[in-house]
């Protein structure tokens, strides 16, 4: 959590949260965050490589959890995810 100051008012921001279920072996990923700001998910085939790879792109998070298939997921034998708010 960061606290920064905005006026005379602080405002508390929260980083991103992933949770993960698989539907028919297809990854069903959960996005939570703050509504209305724009988030990236990442995801790489390996935990020791440094290339990640941009699933999905939001502008605005219209709803917290935000739930989106990754279909390139299926079949995968391990899939690493990442999210950070821009």
């Amino acid at each position: 959590m960061v606290l920064s100051p905005v006026g005379c008012q602080w405002t508390v921001i929260v980083p991103p949260t992933l949770a993960l279920e698989f539907l028919a072996g297809y990854p069903l990923v959960d996005l939570t965050g703050m509504l209305s700001s724009n988030f990236v998910v990442q995801y790489r085939a390996n935990v020791v490589g440094t290339n990640w790879v941009n699933l999905l792109s939001l502008t605005n998070l219209p709803s917290s959890p935000y739930r989106f298939l990754d279909s390139g997921g299926f079949g995968q034998p391990v899939r690493f995810y990442r999210a950070y708010m821009q």
